[in-house]
């Protein structure tokens, strides 16, 4: 729609001059207008140094809005709930916020529009917040000052598995997992005492018994000086906690074998100094290689080869002792940290058992796969202080071993 340049002036000044707080973002997050409202409140003046999208916010606001509330914006066009930002001195002031997302020119915009809650008319008021309260997506509960639930939302049923009449009139300790001890709380209490908010990582037991985690932001709602309510908001993270920890699985583990990967066994090989000082042994660095596994590759395609590398790693893993680290360096090598020797005979004997158990037939898909193994040996600190000194030696010797014929181990040192 084209509009005539004198009602977009129109527009424009009524955006200016209107006393919610309007403020554009481009694709990047980057302010690229605030209406005066917008820039009396944040003091800002100069263009070029508008706050990002999220700052001026509260922890557990900036969250929501990075999180679901952008999300459904992009994904719908526009999106509304109760959210707080914070002003110059640090103030919470809760705001009832609208993002809407729109392209001029073929790029993204971002608009939002946030109205203090207390510039609603009371039956307006009262219409939207039953509305949110009936529809948000994050748990919400509401407590007296001494901390008897008065309130919950639907939400806070759908996360836990209480109903309103199961909660209401009893603490939040019904919800406690008994992961955090005494300190935990009395630090929690300490901050919302002297500040008036807490936000953080807690654990907290559903009615089934299952433990999950949330992200809570609890605040005091104060008469003057004198705290009369609790308002605690919070999120079930359990699928990000879930992959969190797949992302740390998968940074520190070979993605085929499951092993170890280079990164852990430094990790491993610190660790195992750290001991190695501190009893007065040693440590065996193996590097092993296979021998006739590319034929299998070459011959009957890397998806037997896949089977065959898992099965090795299996296989090598039953040869040490749990305190011991194989690890997959990558396509047919393999290293072998071995902790707490008293001589090097005994990192013989692993190397020993080794070649000995890989090289028994494999049986994949039916088909029968004979390989070998070269290894080679160091030995800390003799042949080297650092995990890169004892794994080049260690390959140096191994390499001595393949050419020998393959399936027999040296020592870095002989």
């Amino acid at each position: 729609m084209n509009l005539d340049p004198s009602i977009t002036d129109i527009l424009t000044k009524l955006i200016e001059e209107l006393p919610d707080y309007v403020a554009v973002y481009d694709s990047y997050g980057k302010g690229v207008y605030f209406n005066a409202a917008a820039r009396n409140l944040f003091q800002v003046e100069n263009s070029n140094l508008l706050p990002k999208i999220g700052d001026f916010m509260p922890d557990w606001a900036r969250k929501i809005i990075l999180g679901k509330g952008l999300a459904a914006a992009l994904e719908h066009g526009s999106w509304a709930s109760i959210s707080a930002i914070l002003d110059p001195a640090q103030q919470e002031q809760i705001v009832y916020q609208l993002l809407m997302t729109y392209r001029l020119q073929g790029k993204l915009y971002l608009c939002s529009i946030c109205r203090p809650i207390q510039t609603l008319k009371t039956e307006q008021a009262l219409v939207l917040l039953e509305k949110v309260f009936d529809t948000m997506q994050e748990g919400l509960m509401i407590t007296d000052s001494r901390s008897v639930i008065k309130l919950v939302n639907p939400a806070f049923t759908a996360v836990t598995g209480y109903e309103p009449e199961e909660v209401v009139g009893k603490t939040p300790q019904i919800l406690k997992s008994g992961r955090h001890d005494q300190e935990f709380y009395k630090q929690m209490w300490s901050q919302l005492i002297s500040t008036g908010h807490w936000s953080g990582e807690v654990w907290n037991r559903r009615k089934s018994g299952e433990i999950y985690p949330e992200w809570l932001s609890i605040s005091a709602i104060r008469e003057g000086d004198t705290v009369t309510h609790y308002v605690a908001i919070f999120s079930d993270i359990t699928a990000l906690k879930l992959s969190e920890s797949k992302l740390q699985y998968l940074a520190n583990h070979d993605a085929l074998t499951g092993l170890p990967n280079r990164t852990l066994f430094y990790d491993r090989f610190k660790m195992a100094i750290a001991r190695a000082e501190k009893e007065k042994t040693k440590i065996a660095v193996l590097f092993l290689d296979l021998d006739k596994f590319k034929p299998v590759n070459d011959v009957h395609g890397h998806h037997l080869g896949d089977l065959l590398l898992q099965a090795t790693a299996e296989r090598l893993q039953s040869c040490v002792r749990e305190e011991d680290t194989v690890a997959r360096i990558g396509g047919d090598e393999f290293l072998v940290l071995i902790t707490s020797l008293k001589k090097p005979q005994d990192a013989a004997k692993a190397a020993e058992k080794i070649i000995q158990v890989i090289t028994q037939p494999f049986l994949i898909e039916g088909l029968l796969f004979q390989i070998g193994i070269s290894i080679g040996i160091s030995i800390y600190p003799s042949d080297g202080l650092t995990a890169n000194e004892l794994i080049d030696k260690a390959d140096a010797a191994m390499y001595i071993a393949k050419a020998g014929g393959g399936n027999e181990y040296r020592f870095s040192s002989s």
